[in-house]
């Protein structure tokens, strides 16, 4: 297995504001399945604010910035 190939692919995936918003979503939907039903509201916040704050915060790629 080409290890430096897996890695620069996961790193080069990590700098993408998709894969950061497709893990917060991800984390957000399996919090609500693991906790009690009356916190799933508080995750979905949580959630939908980190998302929001990381498409804020990381650049589009090819962008110049």
């Amino acid at each position: 297995m080409n290890w430096r190939g897996a890695r620069d692919y996961i790193m080069g995936r990590m700098a993408e504001r998709s894969t950061w918003g497709g893990l917060i979503t991800l984390a957000t939907t399996c919090g609500g399945f693991i906790v009690k039903p009356e916190h799933t509201e508080q995750i979905a916040v949580v959630g939908a604010a980190i998302g929001s704050l990381l498409l804020i915060l990381l650049k589009e790629n090819g962008s110049q910035r």
